[in-house]
């Protein structure tokens, strides 16, 4: 997130200025060379940088959320231009956009700006409270960035949203391990490798890949071409265990511990 907010002082600002009284048409060149060592690290740790260009928390702190129609275009054609060449750059238009209380045609007005202002073409969406359902089917975005409420059952109607927008969904929360007071955060180590694991078989990701959370089968029987064979894995995902069970071909059953949230990974070798 470029833009400070409250709770987060940070000890440079993107633009030149102070506190109410920004130009916006002058970025800081210090703080702007931090965000690029800072998404370079990260690139060379192999993670992705989702870079969110606007948010709803400033509450009278600084100022930043006061850039007029112009500002912004010149912000983000800035950003484009300054962080583009990074292979590992999505652009998120907003974190919860919602509470910003906007219309879906400011958003897209914005969003067709970093489109076109991006050479190369990166992962871009925006990002709503828990429930949020943006036109997702618009041109500039490419993939779905949905909140899920702290409900684990809602787990279970992510792949509706892969069939309703045909894109990829990403679920960018699904709350999160901690000792808050707050039911967002604070779910158990196991609670949240559920989660992420039952978001992945939902439709995020398309695979051979079976996860049985909690609630554990004897055995599995699964139907597969008679012709071909595939190899037979099963993943206990708490404990970071992989055996493996054997080749197979046509219907075969394989039998599970008792164990939660074991998985089975199968996949073609012949």
């Amino acid at each position: 997130m470029p833009l400070p907010h409250k709770g987060n002082q940070l000890p440079i600002y993107p633009f030149e200025g102070e506190k109410h009284n920004w130009n916006f048409f002058r970025p800081n060149p210090e703080f702007w060379r931090m965000i690029d060592m800072s998404v370079r690290d990260l690139g060379k740790l192999g993670i992705q940088a989702d870079f969110i260009l606007f948010h709803p928390y400033d509450r009278g702190e600084f100022g930043l959320d006061k850039m007029n129609d112009n500002e912004k275009k010149f912000y983000l054609e800035y950003v484009a231009a300054r962080l583009s060449a990074y292979k590992n750059i999505w652009w998120s238009m907003s974190n919860e956009y919602d509470l910003i209380n906007k219309s879906n045609v400011y958003w897209d007005k914005l969003g067709k700006i970093i489109a076109d202002a991006d050479p190369y073409k990166h992962l871009r969406s925006i990002h709503g409270l828990p429930g949020s359902k943006y036109d997702w089917t618009q041109n500039w975005i490419s993939h779905v960035s949905y909140q899920m409420s702290t409900k684990a059952t809602e787990l279970y109607l992510l792949y509706k949203l892969k069939s309703q927008f045909n894109k990829l969904v990403i679920l960018d929360e699904y709350a999160y391990e901690g000792n808050l007071n707050y039911d967002w955060g604070n779910l158990s180590g196991k609670e949240e490798l559920y989660r992420h694991w039952t978001a992945m078989i939902q439709g995020v990701y398309a695979t051979y890949l079976y996860c049985f959370g909690k609630d554990t089968d004897p055995s599995k029987t699964f139907t597969l071409p008679e012709k071909s064979k595939f190899h037979v894995d099963l993943i206990d995902t708490w404990n970071m265990t992989i055996e493996e069970r054997g080749s197979y071909s046509g219907r075969f059953t394989i039998v599970i511990p008792e164990n939660q949230y074991i998985a089975i990974r199968i996949y073609k070798i012949k």
